[in-house]
């Protein structure tokens, strides 16, 4: 269970790191609030800045290595996550998103092969499989080098790289003042709430279609945007909680990690306020659901083959369809969307 726990950290740790980073920006805020939408962005563009264009030589391996061990994919879905909030208001935050959706991909793709290495070693598997899955592993950290430098993530001394390009392209947008802006964003996880709690999604299918990968997605970019907003989201009193049988979450265990909860209003006019329970319903569920995940990921993929099933084990869907049971009869996703909604 360590690995799955530390996957998961890994998963959520957007969360951690939002909570240490200061909301003021290497933008001056204006007396009317003027530069509080850029600011959001800038210590996440810094952060990744460091990691893909270090001063001295490019080093690609160095570079990668840094980019899956270190927290420069936290920062990829932060910015990821800010970008899908703003994708309805122009195209340039359209290809923002796709740009950082293929990089945190790209980071991704050889993380899964990494570890679905480790529970693979640790259930004793062959030494001819396992060769296998590292030489998987291999070609998935060659391919996100190639990646890094054809889409000039990485560029090495004075020449323009995507980053610094999409930094001045954010810096010059005329944003909307932030009256309209809190409402276009509430409004937007309002929508993707409903639309969540709309879908029908299947626990027998693992990564294709509205399965169990997309469903997880889901929830957990409802937590990521929430806690990038820095400050747009509150919590009501502690004690009230609009639906009882979540209330007992308040007590437990993971209302004491860094990720139970949203980082404090500085900048921000007025705060939309949610039931906490609600909120360590959803982070809950990203966790149990994201454990179960890893186990029928490291399962399905341990022959290596580059079209495993995505079917799920048995064993795991009935895990899996309690879960997604109670979140639909509780009506937790529904609840916490109208919360959302009310504070328009």
């Amino acid at each position: 269970m360590k690995l799955i726990y530390s996957r998961f950290l890994l998963s959520i740790s957007f969360f951690l790191l939002l909570s240490c980073k200061s909301s003021n920006s290497s933008l001056e805020l204006g007396k009317d609030g003027e530069g509080i939408q850029y600011s959001r962005f800038d210590p996440w563009l810094d952060q990744l800045d460091e990691a893909l264009n270090p001063k001295g030589n490019v080093d690609f391996d160095d570079i990668a290595k840094e980019l899956v061990d270190g927290s420069s994919r936290v920062a990829a879905f932060n910015l990821q996550a800010l970008a899908r909030l703003y994708d309805s208001e122009n195209n340039m935050f359209k290809t923002i998103k796709e740009d950082f959706k293929g990089l945190e991909d790209a980071i991704g793709a050889y993380d899964k092969w990494a570890n679905v290495i480790k529970k693979a070693e640790k259930k004793g598997l062959s030494e001819g499989k396992l060769k296998d899955l590292k030489a998987r592993k291999k070609s998935e950290m060659e391919t996100l080098k190639k990646f890094l430098e054809k889409e000039k993530w990485v560029t090495g001394g004075n020449k323009k790289s995507k980053l610094k390009e999409i930094k001045s392209e954010l810096r010059d947008f005329k944003w909307l003042s932030p009256e309209v802006d809190r409402k276009l964003l509430i409004d937007k996880l309002a929508n993707e709430l409903n639309a969540l709690n709309e879908t029908k999604f299947d626990m027998g299918i693992l990564e294709e279609g509205d399965g169990v990968h997309e469903l997880r997605r889901s929830l957990r970019w409802i937590l990521i945007e929430m806690r990038a907003l820095n400050g747009l989201f509150a919590f009501n009193d502690r004690n009230k909680c609009a639906i009882p049988e979540y209330s007992s979450l308040l007590s437990q265990e993971v209302s004491k990690s860094n990720y139970a909860s949203l980082p404090p209003s500085t900048l921000e006019i007025e705060s939309c306020n949610i039931d906490q329970c609600l909120f360590l319903g959803i982070v809950d569920l990203v966790k149990q659901i994201g454990d179960q995940k890893d186990i029928a990921e490291a399962e399905l993929n341990e022959s290596g083959s580059k079209k495993p099933s995505d079917e799920v084990p048995q064993s795991i869907r009935k895990v899996l369809e309690p879960l997604y049971m109670k979140m639909k009869s509780s009506n937790l996703v529904a609840t916490l969307g109208n919360q959302v909604k009310s504070c328009n």
